[in-house]
């Protein structure tokens, strides 16, 4: 549909999915967040946070002009301001468990909080503490939708209620009749909330699978533009996660993490980005790459691997769109096991698989190893290799041991040893290099 063809009462109909509303509870599952900064394209930011059955809402929670995402179970909310993977910074409680919840800057200091609401009276609590409400007023008819926003750029957060394609807007937070009314979309479109183009004022936008109608002004009339993000099952959420005054889109999934096989499996629906650890398969080598896309070019590849040896490791970037496996059986998520002492060709997590300190090869004429940083397998990910060395000193800031064909045996920690290592060798063309000899004594 072209831009600005989204009438109110236009004849397009599709099944309404759950409502993503600045303001309201995001719904579906997962706990896997890819946040835009723009209007279309990729996330600029992905990050895991909470459970997978968490109700979530967004909202400015310390007045930094960046909104994140809280989680709530039951009646306990758990805050994280930072829009990054880790635990909640605090927790409180408010209202009871089975109540509905908004979130809004109900009194204009540019901290969000929350409003329970039970029918059509609201409480509203203007700090995320323990506590009573501050104040309560009505608004609407109990079965009413309502929608959160800043509707005249006062900078306090208000109600509408929507009845259909029909939305009553009141400016303040307080009992009586609505200021004004309009119509946009249809009665059983999808519609969010945002301010879309950094005026200060909360406007709608229309959703119909993965594509977004937006509106710049709360007036019957067309959309203003629309854009495409995301997945058309996708649950969405509103927010100005970079802090420039614009909201944006981000989606909610729930990938596992977990690769069971052989194929091709899509990074961030099918599969999470995190690091992995196979078993390197059959015995026949494990080949595998990470993608750019998901077609059949070889420039689609970001990276890949064969390998030869008794375990694979890899990290799949949030910027990764597909990860192709063959002969490596499943990849399963990294956690902490024995030390091996004479780690054989293979990938090696250092704390995990491997301790740090000295490893001497028993057959190092062709011994190839790399010191690295992540499991990317990028030359990026290499902070010092060497091919036809007889020995290797692992320090405790590496990631990874890569090894092949040295036969390592573990010889005691570098101090004890007397050798020391760099943190990097500071040379990108000798790593190439060196990694390029090896790859050449495989063929």
């Amino acid at each position: 549909m072209a831009v600005g063809a989204l009438a109110a009462g236009a004849m397009l109909v599709v099944p309404a999915l759950p409502a993503g509303a600045k303001g309201a509870e995001a719904g579906g599952a997962g706990p896997w967040y890819y946040l835009t900064d723009s209007q279309g394209g990729v996330a600029s930011n992905v990050l895991e946070y909470g459970s997978p059955n968490d109700r979530v809402y967004a909202g400015d929670f310390n007045a930094d002009n960046r909104d994140s995402i809280l989680v709530r179970r039951g009646g306990q909310y758990f805050v994280r301001n930072a829009l990054s993977s880790g635990p909640a910074d605090y927790s409180f409680y408010y209202g009871d468990p089975g109540d509905t919840v908004l979130v809004g800057d109900w009194n204009g200091d540019g901290t969000d909080t929350l409003a329970v609401r039970r029918g059509g009276q609201y409480f509203i609590k203007n700090t995320t503490s323990t506590g009573p409400a501050d104040y309560s007023f009505y608004y609407g008819n109990p079965g009413d939708t309502v929608l959160v926003g800043d509707w005249n750029g006062d900078g306090t957060d208000t109600l509408a209620v929507r009845r259909g394609g029909q939305y009553f807007v009141k400016n303040s937070t307080s009992t009586g009749p609505a200021d004004y009314s309009f119509y946009y979309g249809n009665p059983g479109d999808t519609v969010l909330v945002g301010d879309w183009n950094g005026d200060n004022t909360d406007t709608l936008t229309v959703r119909r699978g993965g594509q977004y109608f937006v509106k710049n002004s709360t007036s019957t009339g067309p959309a203003d533009f629309n854009y495409f993000y995301g997945d058309p099952t996708d649950v969405a959420l509103v927010g100005d996660w970079n802090g420039d005054g614009t909201d944006t889109l981000g989606v909610r999934r729930n990938p596992v993490k977990w690769v069971p096989g052989d194929g091709r499996w899509l990074v961030g629906s099918q599969v999470a980005p995190a690091r992995y650890r196979s078993g390197a398969g059959n015995g026949g080598g494990c080949y595998w790459e990470r993608r750019s896309n998901n077609a059949d070019d070889l420039n689609g590849i970001n990276a890949n691997d064969f390998n030869l040896g008794t375990r694979a490791y890899v990290d799949l970037a949030t910027t990764d769109v597909a990860f192709e496996t063959s002969d490596c059986g499943a990849w399963a998520p990294v956690y902490s096991g024995s030390y091996v002492d004479a780690p054989r060709d293979g990938d090696w997590l250092v704390g995990a698989d491997i301790r740090p300190g000295l490893y001497t090869a028993t057959t190092p004429g062709e011994c190839y190893w790399a010191r690295v940083t992540d499991f990317r397998h990028e030359l990026s990910s290499i902070i010092d290799n060497d091919y036809g060395s007889y020995q290797v000193t692992v320090l405790p800031t590496d990631t990874g041991l890569t090894t092949s064909r040295c036969g390592f045996v573990y010889a005691g920690s570098a101090s004890a040893a007397g050798t020391t290592a760099a943190a990097s060798n500071g040379d990108p063309t000798e790593i190439a290099a060196t990694k390029e000899l090896a790859e050449q004594a495989d063929k």
